[in-house]
């Protein structure tokens, strides 16, 4: 039972760490620009019970002369919307994906969602030592 725990553990631990560094490979060859929101896209979540509004925040930004307008990588809660319509920004934009961005301050430390799954993927393993050590 404590070795499919450590298996498992380090799957999930494996997976934890891709995450961040898929975050961190996108932004490598990110640059820095100026840009203005210019609205919020809305859609509708639906989870089991709750029926939520999220929005993804729209800039436009001048590159080489043309204006691109660009969405944020992912939709996001009303509560993570930290910027209003009109304001200035800086964001990344990888000139490879020039129609998304992300905001400046998500570049900072590392990605949430994959220090989480690999904490748990890490306690998993913890369970499946002691597992071990009690039999």
């Amino acid at each position: 039972m404590g070795i499919s725990f450590i298996v498992f553990g380090l799957l999930i631990l494996a997976a934890g760490l891709f995450i961040c560094y898929v975050k961190r490979a996108q932004l490598k060859n990110a640059v820095t620009v100026s840009a203005v929101i210019t609205g919020n896209l809305e859609k509708k979540k639906r989870s089991r019970y709750v029926i939520e509004t999220v929005y993804c925040p729209v800039v436009e930004y001048e590159k080489d002369g043309k204006r691109i307008t660009a969405e944020h990588f992912e939709y996001m809660n009303s509560f993570a919307l930290k910027h209003s319509v009109g304001d200035t920004v800086l964001i990344y934009v990888d000139p490879q994906m020039q129609k998304k961005f992300w905001f400046v301050e998500e570049g900072k430390g590392a990605d949430l969602l994959g220090v989480a799954v690999a904490v748990g993927g890490a306690v998993i393993i913890l369970f499946g030592i002691i597992g071990l050590v009690i039999i």
